[in-house]
């Protein structure tokens, strides 16, 4: 420090993200997001990847997963990157989509 301040301590501001303000993931809280996001799908109401859907399924992760809005839409962007998620029809008829679980941790 100038001025010849020797052994005087400061306190300095560390950027953090705000992400990682949520509960550590575990493939117990994945698993648990993922089936229920199965179980919709098993009863012909999957959730939606889109946001303007009444059935977006990023209030279902940020729930499960305790993470933010912001943490939750990078999950979901990986599970579909992944394969962990797929959007599928569900609906021959209607031609309607949603999202179907296609990986399981583990």
């Amino acid at each position: 420090m100038p001025y010849g301040l020797v052994g005087e301590e400061i306190g300095i501001l560390v950027p953090r993200d705000k992400d990682d303000l949520g509960k550590k993931l575990t493939s117990f809280t994945v698993t648990e997001v993922l089936t229920t996001i199965d179980r919709a799908w098993a009863a012909k109401a999957p959730y939606s990847d889109k946001y303007n859907s009444s059935r977006y399924v990023l209030t279902v992760i940020m729930e499960g997963c305790g993470i933010t809005k912001s943490a939750a839409g990078k999950l979901l962007e990986d599970w579909l990157i992944n394969g962990i998620l797929a959007v599928k029809e569900y609906d021959s008829h209607s031609k309607s989509k949603g999202l179907k679980v296609e990986l399981w941790p583990g």
